[in-house]
């Protein structure tokens, strides 16, 4: 009985073909959250006081470690002000009514708040994006408070 050797060669085409993210779409999902993130910063240079400061590209496809299986793009938005609330569940009501006074065109119902995020909802590419909370507070790193998955949703926010 002859044992075939599995070669680098046959793995690296293995993940090309099977697991990871191809790169094509890869930079149309990172072009969809860049637009996303382009339009809030066109509404907050419109509106110096909205308490959206700022998005970013995280989880697998800010790291390049996406897979072919991604249904969904996470970016996490900084929100500041003193009249934004602390606990989960009225930070993301909270942020979801921002985001569709940021976005217009969407509809309501393709912004809906999760568990610990708000769904915004694309209807042309069917691809969902994922915003999680991060309340700031000035800070020149853009640290601030995070929503954890470890927080039960009514608990106030963890520092990160």
């Amino acid at each position: 009985m002859t044992r075939e050797h599995v070669g680098h060669r046959d793995i690296l085409r293995f993940a090309e073909e099977r697991v990871n993210l191809p790169q094509d779409k890869a930079r149309e999902y990172r072009a969809q959250a860049k637009r996303l993130r382009d339009k809030l910063e066109a509404y907050v240079d419109e509106h110096p006081d909205f308490t959206l400061r700022k998005m970013m590209l995280s989880g697998s496809l800010a790291k390049g470690t996406a897979l072919r299986s991604l249904n969904d793009i996470d970016v996490a938005c900084y929100i500041s002000g003193a009249d934004a609330p602390h606990s989960v569940s009225a930070l993301l009501t909270y942020l979801a009514e921002r985001l569709r006074k940021a976005f217009p065109n969407f509809s309501p119902d393709q912004v809906q708040p999760q568990t610990y995020s708000v769904t915004v909802s694309f209807r042309g590419t069917g691809l969902d994006v994922d915003v999680v909370p991060i309340l700031y507070d000035g800070d020149a790193q853009w640290y601030g408070n995070l929503v954890s998955q470890d927080c039960p949703p009514s608990a106030p926010m963890a520092q990160i």
